[in-house]
């Protein structure tokens, strides 16, 4: 019998302590809990993020239980923050990250500092808003109505929108290798910057009643689908291309680098200028009358008919009409 219970112990031990890994290693969903009222969030964090509109505020995750433990999420005066308890547990995070549903009203902010993946799918109606990615993570977002809004992009990250209806002012900014698109824009001006390699992507915009305004000095190419602006401006330092079609009372043209612009639609009056390479092709648009000038190798192309009041190159670029 003595023998029998040494056997028995070793073998019991065992299959306890296996069923004590297994329950470790093993996925645990968090039920939904409140965490308070908050209005933004910052991720700093690898995971998967779903926002979804409604009238609590909750927050449910799906992680391993271990690393569950690991997060350090806290209300800091309105803004939902997501960290790690240690910066050198970042590698538990690897495979397998945590997915996250916060449910919310309204938004302000939304702030990515890592691989996250943060979406929503829901239509929103908010105040001034900001959406920014500083790292690798991209942000997708469906249907938003705001006063005003800020896109920014300063790393790798992309930033995607459905709709954005506006009250007011757009500001959109991009200084890292992340693209940005909007499907379509209201809202009453547009200022953009582009700064580095990644990609504007922007459809219909729609600012009748104010100015569009881009400038670029980086690399990355800039589309736009249609603008309907009082008064349109075009200025880029760089490579990247400008692509657009537009309805304008006035449009202002500058290039200074290496980007071409190729430009469709109608405008009252149009100042078109290269001091580069690049070349400016209006050649698809309807201009009013139109003010050229040129110091550098780029040509400036106009629709045959249209009325020219100035033109002045002193480089071996030249104005062409076809």
């Amino acid at each position: 019998m003595r023998i029998n219970m040494k056997r028995i112990y070793p073998l019991s031990l065992l299959i306890l302590l296996i069923c004590t890994s297994l329950s470790a290693m093993g996925m645990n969903k968090e039920p939904n809990f409140k965490i308070g009222e908050f209005h933004s969030v910052q991720v700093n964090i690898p995971c998967t993020m779903t926002i979804i509109r409604g009238k609590d505020f909750m927050m449910d995750i799906e992680a391993d239980q271990n690393r569950i433990q690991e997060l350090d999420i806290y209300n800091d005066q309105g803004t939902l923050v997501f960290k790690l308890k240690e910066r050198n547990l970042l590698r538990l995070f690897e495979n397998n990250n945590p997915k996250i549903t916060l449910t919310m009203p309204e938004w302000r902010n939304i702030r990515v500092s890592s691989s996250a993946d943060v979406s929503s799918e829901d239509y929103w109606e908010n105040g001034d808003i900001s959406v920014r990615t500083s790292a690798s993570g991209d942000i997708r977002l469906k249907d938003v109505k705001a006063d005003t809004a800020e896109i920014r992009v300063s790393a790798s990250g992309d930033i995607s929108i459905g709709n954005l209806d506006l009250k007011g002012p757009l500001e959109l900014l991009t200084s890292g290798s992340g693209n940005i698109e909007v499907d379509s824009v209201s809202c009453a001006s547009a200022k953009i910057k582009s700064s580095a390699s990644g990609e504007i992507d922007l459809g219909d915009v729609d600012a009748e009643a104010g100015m569009f305004e881009l400038k670029s000095s980086g690399s990355g190419d800039n589309s736009f689908a249609a603008i309907l602006a009082r008064n349109v401006q075009l200025i880029a330092q760089s490579s990247g291309e400008i692509r657009a079609e537009l309805n304008s009372d006035s449009l202002e043209v500058k290039l200074s680098g290496s980007g071409d612009a190729k430009l469709k639609g109608r405008t009252g009056i149009a100042s078109l200028r290269s001091s580069s390479s690049g070349t400016v092709d209006a050649s698809q648009m309807i201009v009013g009358e139109a003010a050229v000038s040129g110091s550098g190798s780029g040509d400036i192309y106009l629709k045959l008919g249209t009325i020219i009041r100035e033109v002045s190159f002193s480089g071996s670029g030249e104005l062409i009409t076809r």
